[in-house]
């Protein structure tokens, strides 16, 4: 008995319309003879036709992959934006303009009156009693320092003055010093005056009591006084500028002798102003 030829039998799908087949065998031909007659066993399948090329012109190319882009391609409505300033730009342009102003003005008011800080100096410093032990401190101490206005067209006044004592790091006492007018060219005075014991100062503070002591046993002592307060420059009614200014005048040597009065030793150091 003849055996049958194999028949394969996935089903036959026919490329897409619209490309060509040059090059290949056409899969539009009729199965060859051999493979058209039936398997017995089998159902019999729909039979396959020809299908005609679409581009059955001669010479005619099919279209490429970009043109059918192209064709698909969806025009959509373009609109301009409407070109304008927005309010955070106004207010941007604004801010720049004011700071600008501003910094000419001051820049035109500094050459018109001309500016210059004042200038601090320590010009007397006392201790007219101080009695230091293992336990306790009594003392007083004065201050006086000269305000000196080097501007010629500009008048100096500060208020709400506060001096402070300091040993080291340890604060001893505060006062309250008078407010001070200091005219063009001229020179002023800021008294201040101490005492311990104080509110501001702590007994309880062992080793601040024992630094004092052991400075005291080698005959000189070391204090600061540091001045707070509001300064305003004017000229008249025509400028004026308010600012806080906070001035430190350090190491001020006290030397003591037997009765426990001490005396400064007249080095004058000028002041210098800090954060």
């Amino acid at each position: 008995m003849a055996s049958q030829p194999e028949v394969d039998d996935k089903p036959f799908v026919p490329p897409p319309i619209g490309y060509p087949t040059s090059g290949y065998p056409s899969p539009y031909n009729e199965f060859p003879e051999q493979y058209q007659h039936h398997v017995a066993g089998y159902p019999t399948g729909p039979s396959y036709h020809h299908f005609p090329h679409q581009h059955s012109m001669p010479g005619q190319v099919p279209p490429s992959g970009s043109a059918y882009y192209m064709a698909s391609k969806i025009a959509y409505p373009h609109t301009e934006k409407k070109k304008g300033c927005s309010f955070p730009k106004i207010m941007i342009c604004l801010v720049v303009v004011l700071v600008i102003c501003t910094t000419l003005m001051s820049l035109l008011l500094w050459a018109i009156f001309g500016s210059h800080g004042p200038k601090f100096e320590v010009e007397a410093f006392s201790v007219p009693m101080f009695d230091i032990n293992d336990t306790s401190l009594r003392a007083s101490w004065a201050a006086n320092v000269t305000v000196t206005n080097p501007n010629e067209k500009l008048t100096l006044s500060f208020g709400h003055i506060e001096s402070r004592l300091v040993y080291k790091e340890f604060l001893l006492d505060t006062s309250i010093v008078e407010p001070v007018n200091v005219d063009k060219n001229d020179q002023g005075s800021m008294i201040s005056k101490f005492a311990v014991p104080s509110p501001d100062y702590d007994s309880n503070k062992v080793f601040c009591l024992r630094s004092i002591n052991e400075d005291y046993a080698k005959g000189s002592i070391f204090f600061n006084v540091r001045f707070e307060m509001e300064a305003m420059m004017s000229s008249g009614d025509v400028w004026r500028r308010q600012t806080t200014l906070t001035v430190l005048c350090e190491y001020l040597e006290v030397q003591f002798e037997k009765g426990g009065v001490g005396k400064w030793n007249s080095n004058k150091r000028d002041c210098y102003l800090t954060n």
